[in-house]
């Protein structure tokens, strides 16, 4: 009786194509994990890109408001003293004599 689930040694072309199908899975693991870690890297240096730029735009506010802070003093003081010398000139009665 012949036993039909006797293995046989892999022939020379069987080996080769595994092996060679391992090294192409392997090939594609690598570029795939080489992939991700290019993204991680690309997505990391946005991170930080955008947080210079917060501290960036942050820094403008402060000057923009300080700006706006001296500004409207130096525009207040003076319109304050024209409205009232307007206002003076409004009470006061000026007759055609």
């Amino acid at each position: 009786m012949i036993c039909r689930y006797h293995q046989k040694a892999p022939t020379s072309w069987t080996a080769l194509a595994t092996a060679f199908l391992f090294f192409v899975i392997c090939l594609l693991v690598g570029y795939i994990l080489y992939g991700a870690a290019m993204h991680i890297v690309k997505v990391e240096d946005d991170f930080h890109e955008m947080q210079a730029l917060k501290v960036r735009a942050e820094a403008v506010d402060v000057a923009k408001s300080q700006f706006l802070v001296t500004v409207s003093y130096e525009i207040r003081t003076p319109m304050n003293g024209i409205l009232r010398m307007i206002a003076l000139l409004l009470d006061i009665n000026l007759s055609s004599t």
